[in-house]
């Protein structure tokens, strides 16, 4: 479940349960309680777009222009 699930719920004033759901009621308080813990993307959109961001950083990133003596250049072959 996601935090726009339990919005959703609240907007409709009926819980999946049928029990009336009522701003300011113990039903209310813990739904907004559930959602705070919930994060607002599935964990799998999550890790999506932060894979995405570090191809984007790869692909901006000028390796072989560092000036750190011991990092590797990106043309060099990787020994494993």
């Amino acid at each position: 479940m996601n935090a726009a699930a339990i919005d959703y719920i609240i907007s409709r004033g009926v819980c999946i349960c049928g029990e009336e759901i009522r701003e300011g009621s113990s039903h209310h308080a813990h739904l907004i309680r559930e959602r705070d813990f919930l994060p607002p993307q599935s964990i799998g959109a999550m890790l999506r777009t932060f894979q995405d961001q570090i191809k984007l950083y790869e692909t901006l990133w000028d390796y072989d222009n560092l000036n750190y003596p011991n990092y590797p250049s990106k043309s060099r072959a990787v020994k494993t």
